[in-house]
């Protein structure tokens, strides 16, 4: 009989989503129930949509949902507890009936994925929980904070980083999606952690990609990325107005790709005949096959970018901020590094002439 394990997310795993997040956890249970006999928890905002039908390698599917109100509440009751970030889904009702799923299954350990459910595992232990307790880290929360805007920065960096080194010392192990995160959790947060680095999948049509220069459109750059994240939208309207813009004035040429989902009305506007905004795009292959560079110019966020990940293994150039391409070798691959305007502009003008010969 297989080891009974329970993964606790904050949203919904789907192979085919727009949201990196939601496909690397739905890799996860696919690869543990290959393992395990797998269940899954989930703490849900009202808001998200539940696919009519849906199929999840696991046993069971344990679904609750907390409202606006729900969820301001918790962040304002247990304020003096951990940092904001980490209160979104909090809710003690909840946190009792996992308690009460895990005395009734007595699982071999429950792995909380994401921040916002890094509180149930504190609270479960501090109920003497029997299970073992594993912490999927996908963005260190003490580097997000420092990349944002001063105000945010000033009053939790913190209070975030006390919050954080709280949660994840209270774990059995962590597990993180690249080295540099690994380093970074050991150094910050005591080399007592146990960490375990599992690098994440590409999604799988990105294998099926084929780059022939005689189908690549000169002039053309891919930006790809959930476009409802505010780091892909600030990276997006910087790099248009900054740097692809006058480019374009400069060379007379230049057709960029915005490809993702849920485009804000601010992206929408630059949608003109050198500028498509495509929305959500299932399978994007032929625009990895056909750019002639791609970009990644986020300045904030923190953990490895999946996108990256992908533009590489398509063997599609890169231009990319050292945000975008933290945690991810790059030695020997077609990547420039380039974090102001000038460096980037200069890189994408590289990029677009490069076919002209």
């Amino acid at each position: 009989m297989r080891k009974r394990i329970l993964i606790v997310a904050p949203f919904f795993p789907d192979s085919n989503s727009a949201q990196a997040g939601h496909r690397l956890l739905y890799e996860l249970i696919a690869d543990m129930s290959k393992i395990f006999e797998v269940s899954l928890f989930l703490i849900l905002s009202s808001k998200e949509e539940l696919p009519a039908r849906y199929q999840i390698p696991c046993k069971n599917v344990y679904i609750y949902t907390l409202g606006y109100a729900s969820r301001l509440f918790s962040m304002l009751t247990n304020f003096l507890t951990f940092s904001p970030r980490f209160n979104t889904r909090f809710s003690k009702t909840i946190a009792r009936k996992l308690l009460q799923l895990e005395e009734n299954e007595n699982f071999y350990y429950i792995r909380f994925e994401f921040s916002q459910t890094f509180p149930y595992a504190f609270y479960a232990k501090s109920q003497n929980l029997s299970s073992k307790i594993i912490m999927g880290v996908h963005d260190l929360q003490i580097q997000l904070i420092l990349r944002k805007g001063f105000l945010e920065s000033f009053l939790f960096s913190k209070f975030t980083f006390d919050s954080e080194k709280k949660l994840l010392n209270s774990a059995d192990s962590v597990s993180v999606l690249c080295r540099k995160d690994a380093n970074l959790v050991i150094a910050l947060y005591g080399s007592c952690i146990k960490v375990n680095v599992e690098t994440p999948k590409v999604s799988p049509w990105v294998k099926n990609i084929v780059r022939d220069k005689s189908r690549v459109l000169k002039h053309t750059i891919l930006f790809i990325g959930a476009m409802n994240r505010v780091e892909n939208e600030d990276g997006i309207l910087w790099f248009i107005n900054e740097i692809f813009m006058p480019v374009r004035r400069k060379l007379g040429v230049g057709l960029l790709y915005v490809v993702g989902a849920k485009p804000s009305k601010r992206v929408l506007r630059y949608q003109c005949s050198f500028i498509e905004v495509t929305g959500y795009v299932e399978d994007p292959s032929s625009y990895f096959e056909s750019a002639s560079c791609a970009v990644v110019p986020l300045r904030s966020g923190a953990g490895i970018k999946i996108k990256t990940l992908e533009m590489i293994e398509a063997g599609i150039p890169v231009i990319t901020t050292d945000i975008g391409a933290e945690g991810i070798d790059i030695s020997g691959k077609d990547v420039a590094i380039a974090n102001s305007i000038d460096a980037f502009t200069k890189e994408l003008e590289t990029k677009l002439t490069a076919l002209e010969n």
